[in-house]
């Protein structure tokens, strides 16, 4: 028989993103003409036999509302006459129909709206029954939204990441928009929590406070090494790469790109020992842009060069990248971007 597993779906256009547990979950691809970036479907698929269809939209949360505030909206519009109830602080309802046309066939729909990281989900399961069979995916629904995990992932490999960071971006990010105001609680409670000091930074990265973000990541760094010695679980290698990352990301934001290359050559070797190419990829063309931004058309190009042999994809944004902006007639920059 199938065996549960974890189903991830990103937010188009941001590093937030969204996971559930299920079981014999068959997705299909939307339709092109049915896309909407505004409102953006993150998941369409079916369970077990095929008479229940899950789905899984999204818009920004704007203006905030609570997920019972959105729920009650949406009950008004809903027919017929729906159900409230939560399930782990999630508002929901559940409404069932009956069809003069198809008789002995029952549709259940159940909807949830959790909101996290400045938008607002609509997780829907429609289940069809026949011959006066009930159809109660309830308690699958229940299973499902308990499942839920949100975080941000800037850099992907969610897998990576160690338990208490995960645990701690779905804690923050389900308290928006006041993440970084939680987490700025949560690293005075707990200073010495290279966790929360991680996820701190990557609240205040995603709202471009960049000098804030910077001096978080540093913190989780700092804490964070010691524990990722090079035996350390693979997860805790990577929680003190990513917090190097980030702290270079929002360093070169904020025009420190001295500061930033500090980072990345630390990051390059922890990159090389986890033997992840994406991960050597982003740390080489992080060097490419602090030599981009001190004006080394040579080292730039050079280092650039590397990275895109590394990951191709990273070409597509470095002709526009502005920390190149300074390099962007040089040889060795022009040739690394094939002009």
């Amino acid at each position: 028989p199938p065996a549960p597993r974890s189903v991830r779906a990103p937010v188009p256009g941001t590093t937030v993103s969204v996971s559930m547990t299920l079981l014999d979950f068959r997705p299909e691809a939307e339709e092109e003409e049915a896309a909407d970036p505004a409102h953006p479907r993150l998941l369409f698929g079916h369970l077990g036999a095929g008479r229940t269809t899950l789905s899984l939209t999204a818009e920004m949360d704007r203006p905030h509302r609570t997920g019972a505030e959105r729920r009650d909206l949406e009950a008004k519009t809903l027919e017929p006459p729906v159900a409230a109830f939560e399930v782990s602080g999630i508002a929901c309802t559940e409404s069932s129909a009956t069809y003069p046309e198809a008789p002995g066939a029952r549709q259940v729909h159940l909807h949830a709206w959790p909101v996290a990281a400045g938008w607002v989900f609509d997780l829907h399961l429609s289940a069809v029954s026949f011959d006066g069979k009930t159809a109660a995916p309830r308690a699958e629904f229940e299973g499902i939204l308990r499942s839920l995990r949100f975080g941000w992932f800037r850099r992907g490999f969610p897998e990576l990441l160690p338990g208490p960071v995960l645990e701690q971006m779905d804690r923050a990010v389900r308290r928006a928009p006041d993440e970084a105001r939680f987490l700025e609680e949560e690293v005075k409670a707990r200073p010495a929590d290279g966790a929360a000091h991680l996820v701190l930074g990557e609240a205040l990265l995603a709202a471009e406070r960049d000098g804030q973000a910077a001096t978080a990541f540093e913190r989780a760094a700092e804490r964070l090494a010691r524990g990722a010695e090079p035996a350390a679980a693979k997860e805790d290698r990577f929680a003190l790469w990513l917090a190097l990352d980030g702290a270079a990301a929002a360093l070169l934001r904020d025009g420190k790109a001295d500061r930033a290359r500090v980072h990345l050559e630390r990051g390059r070797g922890l990159a090389g020992d986890l033997g992840l190419a994406p991960l050597r990829a982003a740390t080489v063309y992080g060097l490419a842009r602090c030599a981009g931004e001190k004006g080394d058309g040579k080292l730039a190009g050079a280092l650039l060069a590397e990275a895109l042999a590394l990951d191709p994809a990273l070409g597509a944004g470095a002709k526009e990248d502005p920390c190149f902006r300074r390099v962007r007639l040089a040889r060795e920059f022009r040739a690394a971007v094939g002009e």
